[in-house]
């Protein structure tokens, strides 16, 4: 499992926190220009990006032609996942779940 994170304080508490499980890495890159190492992938989101941000991090998944799914919670920029293509399966009170 990986785990991407923009903000290097935060990479050092999730690392931390997950020095334990060593399959899991915690990486420090731009959202936006990650290159995905597998073709199915499930996102996790916590409402990580503006608009802006999330359209263009969705293209870029779009443009890997990856498969799977897209757990967003506390969504706030659903418009910009549907309009890279995803199909919303689920929405709840506080979360989204989409097939890519």
């Amino acid at each position: 499992m990986t785990g991407v994170e923009f903000s290097s304080s935060l990479v050092e508490v999730a690392r931390y926190n997950l020095r334990d499980y060593p399959d899991i890495i915690v990486l420090h890159p731009d959202a936006v220009n990650y290159s995905f190492p597998a073709k199915y992938v499930v996102l996790f989101m916590y409402n990580p990006f503006d608009a802006t941000v999330m359209s263009r991090m969705m293209e870029s998944v779009r443009s890997q032609a990856l498969e799977g799914y897209v757990i967003y919670l506390n969504p706030q920029h659903e418009k910009e996942i549907e309009e890279a293509g995803a199909v919303q399966l689920a929405k709840g009170s506080n979360f989204s779940l989409w097939e890519l």
